[in-house]
């Protein structure tokens, strides 16, 4: 069987949870205020912080804004290149 391109899915819950949990939490957010402010509730931000739901790329890049980190390091955990 050949070996298939990952998704954009696949890719990003490889250590996103992890990441909007530290990213979050750096900002002094709870899980309801980072709903709140991405017009959400609690419940879909904890889906994502468990893996249970992932993001599309429009909110990856909603959330990077309100978190004040670089998008591509929140999706993927990559620092952007000087």
């Amino acid at each position: 069987m050949a070996e298939q391109t990952p998704y954009f899915r696949d890719v990003l819950t490889l250590g996103f949870p992890r990441r909007l949990r530290q990213a979050r939490e750096s900002c002094g957010f709870s899980a309801d205020e980072l709903g709140r402010a991405l017009g959400m509730t609690r419940a879909n931000i904890s889906k994502y912080e468990t893996g249970r739901q992932t993001p599309t790329i429009d909110m990856c890049e909603r959330m990077s804004i309100v978190l004040k980190v670089k998008p591509a390091w929140l999706a993927w955990g990559v620092e952007p290149k000087e």
